[in-house]
């Protein structure tokens, strides 16, 4: 009998405001990085702050706890650093990246099992 494949598409909404600087300079540690070049990149990414602009009002500037600048070149380097273990924990079948589009694809000869392959590696 064939096999069926089945397919998992995740696009992490605002996956650039979503990462933890903990988590994030955590990661960055494991790889070897020096202390100097920690604290670099936690001041980077630590102390920014947002307004809006709207009819020439501007409103009160607001910390940004979480995320890494976007329009940096750094962004999309952390964002990678920061999610590049996620195929560790995708037990079932074969996890595919690109910056923050994710699939995960799965083949078995019963539909019912890529059905719960695909919903188990959606919930890890």
């Amino acid at each position: 009998m064939d096999n069926i494949n089945g397919s998992l598409f995740v696009d992490f909404k605002q996956a650039f405001d979503t990462i933890d600087h903990d988590i994030l300079i955590k990661k960055l540690s494991c790889y070897g990085l020096s202390c100097s070049t920690l604290h670099l990149l936690q001041s980077f990414l630590s102390h920014r702050v947002q307004s809006v602009s709207f009819n020439n009002n501007i409103s009160k500037a607001s910390l940004i706890r979480r995320g890494v600048p976007q329009d940096s070149i750094l962004g999309p380097l952390l964002f990678s650093i920061y999610i590049n273990d996620l195929p560790d924990y995708v037990s079932f079948g074969n996890c595919e990246m690109f910056a923050d589009d994710t699939s995960i694809h799965v083949s078995d000869s019963k539909l019912a099992n890529v059905i719960n392959k695909l919903e188990l590696s959606g919930k890890q």
